[in-house]
């Protein structure tokens, strides 16, 4: 069940508000503003109310609880080049989006829904018409006290050509048709450069329904055709992966029983034989990495996204909504992140505690917010909306600088003054020659081969994530997503410590940054994914839609590059420490 907090009740005949989001295509990330086109006034936002302020802009239709009158919104004049631009719109394939009570407008596609609904149309001999008529159905649900609560709302567009005979000011707006003398023609309403207005009009219908409150996203999540060809491709990578990483775990296990059992019964382990392997490389298995600083940094960025991102897909579970508390949940995450990193700072022996921390708060926040900045700019350029609200941008601001610096800071000091842990065996003040190394024993076939597992397991819902978020779809298999997230980590686990043994047994020590980036590569793997993806799913007809895309895309690998990195480090530095702790040195 699907749960949600305080529902909001509305009264026989109140406005109930809506909102107006910007223009989206599925063919273009770029999206703009719906005043960018010729549109209706909105309503003047509720007075004395604080949220309206960080609210989306309303929209210019009055729908009132249970009243179904006809009304003409407004009537849009065209400007110079406005019929121009909106065709553009409409040939792009553009969708205005709405909000009612929290619930977005939906449009009926078959069997599921599709956000939004169309500017206009294409028709069969090429001229482009405009979606001048909306008809909306909201359903509502009937509480004890007299009152209704949304749960949902659906939206039809309709391109109909009409005549007026009189308009009484061009500021007047959600008119009865008859005060106009409004009247329809037949036939749909084509954009051409003679046109000088446009008449927006629309019609509710009022529909009570059985669905509570709680429930109420459930009818935006019916599952297309095909729905069952995923859950049966989610559930064969779940098992063959679960399976691997058995395998994988059974294989290791059994490796090291045996090889413990015949070095602790020879006393004299330091004769040839003995000293082959992995335990050969003991006294130097703990030497600090190269750049201990920034793989701890790299380390405490990637605990604070897995964090956040368990938290949120966990609580995703149980509201919808839980995309609003993601940046919050974030900064929150970084209180772990400072002490993980601290700690394994540490244990590489570091001092620089200042430098960490400051490394730390800006490594992945302050580059985003930077490129957000950059993002918002070049956007700006281009004319369409911004990737982040001005609002919205100083929100993050201040989580970053009220928020979540301050617990880098925190995290830092208590994991500096937490315990180390002990050196199973101590490390030789001169470093052991490393034996030559054939080519597939390396970094980088390491690398292209480990990062090839994790993103195996994750392909198939990052692909449905991918569907989702650039072809503007409801996502709702959370509970999929989260089952997929804890796979992948235990196959991120397994396919590091299998990387570090057999890296040791080749007498190669240096596994800090082996571990780190083996399973760390399937970042990389994702970004080659959304090279593919948008050649043959997306339209990028600008320098902006590039970088919009590309960036986002490039932000997410590098997050999936931290996490599944950070992963395959832990799992190998608790393996290094096991083994080693359990092995006899005199």
């Amino acid at each position: 069940m699907l749960a949600s907090f305080s529902p909001p009740s509305y009264t026989t005949g109140e406005l109930i508000p809506m909102h107006s989001g910007p223009l989206t295509s599925v063919r273009s990330p770029l999206r703009y503003e719906a005043s960018s086109i010729a549109s209706c006034p909105p309503l003047p936002p509720p007075p004395g109310r604080l949220a309206s302020l960080l609210s989306p802009p309303p929209a210019p239709y009055a729908l009132r609880l249970h009243a179904s009158l006809p009304l003409v919104a407004c009537l849009a004049r065209l400007g110079g080049g406005g019929a121009a631009s909106l065709e553009a719109r409409v040939r792009q394939g553009y969708r205005a989006q709405l909000s009612l009570g929290g619930l977005p407008a939906a449009a009926r596609r078959g069997k599921s829904y599709a956000l939004g609904y169309p500017l206009g149309g294409v028709g069969e001999a090429g001229e482009a018409y405009v979606n001048n008529h909306l008809e909306f159905v909201v359903q509502v649900h009937e509480t004890a006290g007299g009152g209704a609560s949304v749960v949902g709302f659906e939206v039809a567009a309709a391109s109909v050509r009409y005549s007026h005979a009189r308009w009484p000011s061009p500021e007047a707006t959600n008119l009865r048709p008859e005060e106009v003398g409004l009247k329809a023609e037949g036939g749909a309403l084509t954009l051409t450069p003679s046109l000088e207005a446009i008449p927006f009009t629309y019609n509710v219908t009022w529909l009570s329904s059985p669905l509570p409150y709680a429930r109420r996203w459930e009818q935006y999540v019916s599952l297309p055709e095909g729905a069952s060809i995923h859950y049966l491709s989610l559930s064969g990578s779940l098992a063959t992966s679960l399976l691997l990483a058995a395998a994988v775990a059974a294989i290791l296990v059994r490796t090291l029983r045996r090889d413990l059992s015949r070095y602790d019964a020879d006393d004299e382990w330091a004769d040839a034989d003995g000293e082959a392997g992995w335990k050969y490389v003991h006294h130097d298995v703990l030497r600090p990495p190269p750049r201990p600083l920034l793989l701890a940094s790299l380390l405490g960025a990637g605990v604070q996204l897995a964090a956040a991102a368990f938290a949120t897909a966990g609580l995703a579970l149980l509201s919808y909504r839980v995309h609003s508390l993601a940046p919050l949940l974030f900064a929150a995450a970084a209180l772990p992140a400072g002490l993980a990193a601290a700690w394994l700072y540490r244990q590489m022996h570091g001092r620089q505690l200042y430098s960490l921390t400051a490394a730390l708060a800006g490594t992945v926040p302050g580059l985003f917010l930077a490129f957000l900045f950059l993002l918002n700019t070049l956007l700006r350029a281009e004319g369409a909306s911004p990737a982040v609200p001005s609002d919205s941008m100083l929100l993050l601001l201040s989580l970053w600088l009220c928020l979540d610096a301050p617990l880098v800071l925190l995290g830092v000091v208590l994991g500096s003054r937490a315990p180390r842990l002990a050196d199973p065996v101590y490390t030789a003040s001169i470093p052991r020659q490393v034996p030559y190394q054939p080519w597939y024993c390396r970094a980088w076939p390491s690398a292209l081969l480990g990062g090839l597992l994790p993103f195996g397991c994750a392909s198939i819902e990052l692909a449905v994530l991918f569907s989702c978020v650039w072809n503007q779809r409801i996502y709702f298999l959370f509970g999929f997503l989260l089952l997929m997230m804890l796979t992948t980590t235990l196959v991120c686990a397994e396919v590091g410590i299998g990387s570090c043994y057999f890296q040791l047994c080749r007498e190669d020590y240096r596994w800090w940054w082996r571990s780190f980036n083996s399973t760390g590569f399937a970042g990389a793997y994702l970004f080659i994914y959304a090279l593919l993806y948008a050649r043959s799913e997306l339209q990028l007809p600008t320098f902006t839609a590039c970088v919009l895309y590309y960036g986002y895309m490039a932000a997410a690998a590098i997050a999936f590059y931290l996490v599944t990195g950070t992963v395959g480090f832990l799992a190998s530095f608790a393996f290094v420490q096991t083994i080693y702790s359990s092995l006899k040195v005199d």
